[in-house]
């Protein structure tokens, strides 16, 4: 992933030194990081939403096997 972004950059800065006068020269690099920012956040707002439903999850688990163990419990101390 990292050598992918350096070629891109590199790529970035040759387009940029031939073509400086151009505006698509300046647009292509603002698009780039447009597009870097833009993955940043889906990426870390997804990472945490995955974390807070795998977290619920883990604890909805866990509540209903308690739920069941002392349900489960008092049933047999009834006999």
């Amino acid at each position: 992933m990292l050598s992918y972004q350096s070629s891109i950059d590199k790529k970035l800065s040759i387009l940029f030194d031939k073509y400086r006068d151009r505006d698509f020269a300046a647009n292509a690099q603002k698009e780039v990081e447009q597009i870097r920012r833009k993955a940043l956040t889906i990426g870390a707002g997804s990472t945490a939403a995955i974390f807070v439903v795998n977290e619920l999850a883990r604890l909805t688990m866990r509540s209903r096997k308690c739920l069941y163990l002392s349900t489960a419990r008092n049933l047999y101390d009834g006999f």
